[in-house]
């Protein structure tokens, strides 16, 4: 599966540096993201970091390959909700929270256990947000994947072999 399409909720540190590592990486992919303050995605846009911005998960998000959720976890879970009735079935959501048994449960509770795989960068730096985030930051992190019981294999290692694409584990 050739990921083309990815979309963030959330677009602080993490979020914002992903986005710039696959514009960096692979930029030929097509990112859109809604966050709690729109600012700071107009000038990801602006930047050319981000191709759409949007105020609200909605419609635009149903093409994305992979879904990240990078809210803070007590958040991260209402989500799921939102996203069923939008994404693609072959669509992968993953998360950047720590914590991972309410996220795990949200997903299996709105019927995406089959497209969940959690995620936790091990990555970050002392500042927050998009003003500080790098492209880099992830540079010889490393990436820990949590699949579900329903995860499919094939799926999780091209995952993995995306994120060692960014610069994760190098």
């Amino acid at each position: 599966m050739e990921i083309l399409q990815i979309g963030f909720i959330g677009f602080g540190l993490i979020g914002g540096s992903i986005a710039k590592a696959l514009r960096a990486y692979r930029p030929q992919c097509r990112m859109i993201a809604t966050s709690r303050s729109l600012s700071p995605l107009y000038q990801a846009q602006k930047d050319g970091v981000l191709d759409e911005v949007t105020d609200c998960v909605n419609e635009q998000f149903s093409g994305c390959d992979i879904i990240f959720i990078c809210t803070p976890v007590v958040t991260i879970t209402k989500y799921f909700e939102l996203l069923k009735p939008l994404i693609k079935s072959s669509c992968i959501l993953t998360d950047v929270g720590s914590v991972k048994e309410s996220i795990y449960t949200a997903a299996k509770n709105a019927g995406l256990e089959n497209n969940f795989i959690g995620g936790h960068p091990m990555a970050g730096r002392e500042f927050s947000g998009l003003d500080y985030a790098l492209p880099t930051l992830f540079d010889g992190a490393s990436m820990i994947f949590v699949p579900t019981r329903s995860s499919s294999e094939r799926i999780l290692s091209q995952l993995e072999a995306y994120f060692m694409s960014l610069g994760f584990g190098q």
